[in-house]
């Protein structure tokens, strides 16, 4: 190794990359957790795996924890419930209309 190279570190003190299933996002870096921490790690994150790619898959291969709800059809009013807090009624402008 030449002076100033970088040498990925091995074994148990290498950081792992994760996925977040949830966020859809990797952690990596110092960020990861080491490997000799890692399964300790996913059983305090059950929402995370060790990443292989996933960002990478078709997105009609992402499986989600809950499928999202349809909007309703334009026929039909939207009812906003009156216990909901006042910044949730808010509904920004699209700035296209």
């Amino acid at each position: 190794n030449k002076k100033g190279d970088f040498v990925q570190p091995t074994g148990l003190g290498a950081h792992v990359p994760i996925w977040n299933r949830v966020e859809r996002r990797k952690i990596a870096g110092n960020a990861a957790p080491l490997a000799k921490n890692l399964e300790a790690y996913l059983g305090r994150h059950p929402d995370c795996e060790p990443y292989a790619g996933q960002d990478k898959r078709n997105p009609s291969e992402k499986i989600s924890k809950s499928a999202p709800r349809p909007a309703p059809p334009a026929s039909q009013p939207v009812v906003i419930p009156e216990d909901l807090p006042v910044a949730a009624h808010v509904m920004p402008m699209d700035p296209w209309m």
